[in-house]
């Protein structure tokens, strides 16, 4: 089992108990802690993939990495960037906001799955940090991450304060501040650069990102579905067209790339314009609805790709890779997670289209089994000198216990997304929940 760099600076003592620990710990893994399993159907263009967790274990799971942010949350608003539970050692080396942001989200969209006020507290403190590293130019905010402004801390944060049930009017006009800064960074034809141009000593850079795009189009499309201004709806439009029918061209790809932002993005932007395309004239109808067609078929192309490249039965090299990525070696929990999430997104795709969304549905739960098994219990970080600074966090992989916040933020997303599709649907007596997918 290979292990990381990071070991190798302990003298041999330590180094031995740690690798000792990380033995029994991986042993652990073989299951996910305390949650109930249910059984997957076998998707139709894929093997089998492995059984998944029912909708209460996702649920479950979720509240508990939910808990793991609210109780390592600073008093300065920023979470535990990583977590080692092997050293028991916090750091906030390198910490991003472009994540902060995002573990932001997740944990607004959990205070409304579940009603919990802490994870809404926690949520706002974070938000309150942020603030804090916003700058203004005119019209323009942008988010300051490792002295730059980035497209993607500018989308996720403005998903972030869109999220919120009420926001108030700073949180609102900082939210359509980031949304002109995304509009200055998106180029005539539909390529966004990677970052805003800013004033020493801050840093202007550019580097090829597979999300930050993928990001801004979901900002701007909740800008729209909120304000229903069109210039939010236009950008969108051309941000999503090149991203479906150039950036593969542009930029080498072989296949489109696990854009899962994309995909989240497109599953609330098609149904837009499919509505708007109905109240619209003949011209406009057919261009919108031309749009909604290319968008959403590349979409399903992305997934198509996400499922390909899941680690089935067959194709496990250990027993604890099943259900995994195949794009690292171990297989990683992040990326399964953000698997997960595009593939929520892309089931509710098919299901307003008609189509069936078991080929999908079945992979997502594999990831999210694979996922689940990387989740601290009781059992499995009772081997760390502090057990319960670990309990509810996800491990980076079956050979690395360490975690950093993001890993949270995706495996929340994508279980409250499995449970969400997969939970029992309320008869006409019972209440529905007002919580809004993610």
């Amino acid at each position: 089992m290979a292990l990381s760099r990071h070991w190798v600076r302990w003298s041999w003592l330590p180094a031995l108990l740690a690798v000792a620990a990380v033995l029994v710990w991986a042993a652990t893994r073989s299951e996910p802690p305390d949650h109930a399993a249910a059984t997957a159907p076998a998707p139709a263009h894929a093997a089998p993939a492995p059984v998944g967790p029912g909708a209460q274990e996702a649920l479950e799971a979720a509240i508990a990495a939910g808990d793991w942010l609210v109780r390592t949350q600073r008093d300065d608003g920023e979470f535990a960037y990583t977590y080692d539970p092997i050293e028991n050692e916090f750091s906030q080396k390198g910490y991003s906001y472009v994540r902060h942001a995002g573990v932001v989200w997740s944990l607004i969209v959990l205070h409304r799955r579940t009603g919990d006020e802490a994870y809404l507290r926690c949520a706002e403190r974070g938000l309150r940090r942020m603030e804090q590293v916003t700058q203004w130019e005119g019209p323009v905010a942008y988010v300051v991450s490792r002295n730059s402004a980035p497209l993607g801390g500018a989308a996720l944060a403005a998903v972030a304060y869109l999220a919120l049930e009420k926001p108030t009017h700073l949180q609102r006009r900082t939210a359509a501040g980031l949304g002109e800064m995304i509009l200055r960074l998106l180029g005539d034809d539909g390529r966004f650069r990677s970052h805003y141009p800013v004033k020493p000593p801050l840093e202007t850079k550019e580097i090829r990102s597979v999300y930050y795009p993928g990001e801004a189009l979901l900002a701007l499309t909740r800008l729209y579905a909120q304000t229903r201004d069109p210039k939010w709806l236009q950008a969108a439009r051309k941000a999503g067209r090149y991203l479906a029918t150039r950036r593969d061209r542009d930029f080498g790809y072989t296949e489109p790339p696990p854009d899962h932002w994309y995909v989240i993005a497109v599953a609330e932007l098609a149904p837009l314009l499919r509505e708007r395309a109905a109240a619209a004239d003949a011209d406009e109808r057919d261009a919108l609805s031309a749009d909604a067609i290319v968008l959403t078929d590349y979409a399903f192309k992305v997934s198509d790709v996400l499922v390909a490249g899941q680690i089935t039965a067959a194709r496990a090299r250990y027993p604890e890779y099943e259900g995994g990525g195949d794009n690292y070696d171990p297989p990683r929990s992040a990326p399964a997670a953000t698997r997960g999430e595009a593939l929520t997104a892309v089931c509710r795709l098919a299901d307003g289209l008609g189509q069936p969304r078991e080929p999908y549905l079945g992979v997502l739960r594999g990831y999210a089994r694979f996922v689940l098994r990387l989740q601290q219990g009781p059992g499995a970080s009772s081997v760390f000198p502090e057990p319960e600074n670990a309990i509810g966090c996800f491990a980076a992989s079956p050979a690395d216990p360490r975690t950093r916040m993001d890993y949270q933020q995706h495996a929340i997303s994508c279980l409250l997304g499995l449970e969400s599709l997969t939970r029992p649907q309320p008869t006409s007596d019972q209440p529905t929940s007002s919580a809004a997918p993610l």
